[in-house]
């Protein structure tokens, strides 16, 4: 009796030993922390590196990536390429759970399961939003998400999708993640096509001032540091290579022209038409 007491102990010593091992090396993927300080700390050495942040590893290339202030300007949702509109949407839908869930279940969230038990989640304002994609594609586009660092997996006694500080960051900003949507593509191949929908033909001289407008923007959006299409973007243009707006009011009443806008841009475009005319 003595005897199976005594393995008994060792048998639970051993375990509670192999637990805390584990949990360890769980705490150490879930960090938002330099990963080679994390191991240096971990065998006691103090050494200092200077290593760049996008030469360290995973987690100081993501801290890298966060900015201390928000941009001057947040693009409207009309701006965005179709596939960054659906990656912000799924980042999202991660940061309005109420209860932390897998990527399995948020997959069929997405894409409006009825499986056993996912009638708890009907109320959720993305369930079934992306039902034409399928549960399989919306967990692709998961896996890349937490590929390129805005979400990781987190949750002690099961793995569940936690939104990061980069996550956090791209939907706040509204920001191009590049990711590969079917019937969409990738973030950085649809810009165009989402960006210049509903194109309007213009004849020589608007097509001469439309050209005009963009060489304008490509400079405007190098010195910015933005992308072209956050200034305006080609549907935009179209509509005032077509209107030649001479004052304020009339280039606000331009679909993508609002207040913002005018106020960054607006003298610099009208001067552009003037000297068109």
């Amino acid at each position: 009796m003595r005897l199976n007491r005594r393995h008994n102990e060792i048998v639970d010593k051993h375990r509670d030993g192999q637990t805390a091992s584990l949990l360890s090396i769980v705490r150490y993927a879930q960090s938002a922390d330099c990963r080679r300080r994390a191991i240096l700390d971990h065998f006691g050495d103090d050494a200092t590196f200077d290593i760049p942040p996008e030469q360290c590893c995973d987690a100081c290339r993501a801290n890298a990536r966060l900015k201390t202030e928000a941009p001057d300007e947040i693009p409207d949702w009309d701006e965005i390429p179709m596939a960054s509109r659906v990656a912000l949407g799924l980042l999202d839908a991660v940061r309005r759970m109420r209860w932390p869930v897998g990527r399995v279940t948020l997959a069929k969230i997405l894409a409006g399961s009825k499986a056993q038990g996912m009638d708890k989640y009907e109320r959720h304002p993305y369930y079934g939003r992306l039902q034409t994609l399928g549960q399989t594609a919306v967990d692709g586009i998961y896996k890349e998400l937490l590929f390129k660092g805005f979400l990781r997996i987190g949750g002690d006694d099961y793995p569940v999708v936690e939104l990061t500080p980069l996550g956090e960051q791209a939907i706040d900003h509204r920001e191009v993640i590049d990711v590969e949507v079917p019937a969409f593509g990738s973030g950085r191949a649809s810009s165009s096509r989402s960006a210049g929908g509903a194109d309007v033909e213009l004849d020589g001289d608007d097509e001469a001032l439309f050209e005009t407008l963009r060489q304008w923007r490509t400079g405007q959006a190098s010195e910015r540091g933005v992308p072209p299409y956050v200034v305006f973007n080609d549907k935009t243009l179209r509509a005032l290579a077509l209107a030649r707006p001479q004052t304020e009011a009339e280039m606000l009443a331009v679909s993508g022209v609002g207040p913002a806008k005018w106020e960054a841009y607006g003298d610099a475009v009208l001067a552009l038409i003037a000297e068109a005319d």
